[in-house]
């Protein structure tokens, strides 16, 4: 076999065994950041909903001496936890940051004092890491504020041993850009940022990509080009002559679900009650209401937090058809009509993940607490 499609085989083994594990441990909700609001380089305050394992395999590809094919495959595995952390590892099959390492481990925890929100466009993030290949513990500072389809995004770095060669900082900022949000899942995205301290060879590191959601499930992929080698924090921020073109996946699967973090199947179906419409009057003046507005082909508020007891209304304002579906099937609003609504109340604690049946990609969670 040539050597271009031998080392093309072997490097792209890793994300396609992540997105097959992930795939098989059940379909996706709606909890985590997809690649439609990151940049190759810049996770823009990446966390999960509690429960919720994601998956995330990539891998750079650069050309050696013309001919044949090489990638550095670079496999995130993560967990939401409660209060807005999330904690994983990212591995690296080859290190570029220090020299004799082979493989590069980073296990870190991140957290989101504040989420995006439809009222609340900013989200801020920091993130703890260690770094294996250089025995280097590193931090992470993020910020990203939306307007409209543009998430702008802002990263400060600090590695206390980054490269094994003492301390280092690393801005960086990034744009992702989604022309039809909310009516086709697809987004462009760049990156661009420095690595300060003593001289490393390249100044800037840089990305480019397009990202796009698959129409069945939450997964998302991306194409890119980048000169970065690897996808940890000190990979991502060493840049290099050679331009590497990238394959990335993400899928998220809840696995909390079987370990009780999720509302089970039987105890939705039952605390899950539609509110019948001779009721609805009398229900709201009772309950506290919650809106949920539909419009371009999206729930607008796509994580809900309330109280037991809440009333959660979907309002349908766009021309077609949608309905509000639970991910596990226990409970559905049926066809809600343009320009109607329907409601359900939710009266016991856990986290319930919802789609629209017609548009799979459109997806909501809410969390009862």
């Amino acid at each position: 076999m040539p050597p271009i499609f031998g080392a093309a085989r072997r490097t792209a083994l890793a994300p396609i065994l992540a997105g097959a594990l992930a795939i098989a441990l059940g379909p996706a909700s709606a909890g985590a950041q997809s690649l439609l609001q990151r940049t190759p380089n810049l996770t823009g305050g990446w966390i999960a909903t509690p429960g919720t394992l994601v998956l995330d395999a990539s891998n750079r590809y650069r050309s050696v001496d013309g001919f044949e094919l090489v990638g550095v495959p670079t496999v995130i595995a993560a967990y939401g936890l409660p209060a807005n952390v999330l904690a994983g590892a990212t591995f690296a099959t080859q290190s570029p940051v220090a020299i004799g390492q082979s493989t590069e481990l980073e296990p870190f925890v991140r957290w989101a004092p504040t989420r995006e929100r439809p009222d609340q466009p900013l989200q801020l993030a920091a993130m703890l890491a260690l770094n294996t290949a250089s025995v280097s513990i590193d931090g992470e500072v993020e910020a990203a504020y939306r307007r409209g389809g543009t998430r702008l995004l802002g990263a400060l770095r600090l590695f206390l041993d980054g490269y094994s060669d003492g301390l280092a900082l690393a801005p960086a900022a990034g744009v992702v850009w989604q022309p039809w949000r909310g009516r086709v899942p697809v987004a462009l995205a760049a990156d661009l940022g420095a690595l300060l301290g003593e001289d490393r060879g390249e100044t800037l590191v840089w990305s480019a990509g397009f990202s796009a959601g698959l129409p069945v499930s939450t997964a998302t992929v991306a194409l890119y080009a980048t000169n970065a080698a690897s996808g940890t924090l000190e990979g991502r921020s060493l840049g290099f002559s050679r331009v590497r073109v990238g394959l990335q996946l993400t899928v998220e699967s809840p696995i909390g679900e079987q370990l009780g973090v999720f509302v089970p199947r039987e105890v939705a179906a039952r605390t899950v009650q539609p509110a019948p419409p001779a009721d609805q009057d009398t229900a709201r003046e009772e309950r506290r209401v919650v809106r949920v507005d539909i419009r371009e082909f999206a729930f607008i508020a796509q994580r809900l937090e309330i109280a037991p007891g809440t009333m959660v209304e979907w309002v349908n304002g766009d021309d077609v058809v949608h309905t509000a579906t639970s991910d596990d099937g226990s409970w559905n609003s049926g066809a809600i009509q343009p320009g109607a609504s329907w409601s359900a109340t939710f009266d016991e604690p856990g986290i319930y993940s919802y789609h629209c049946g017609p548009h799979p990609y459109m997806r909501g969670t809410i969390t009862v607490r």
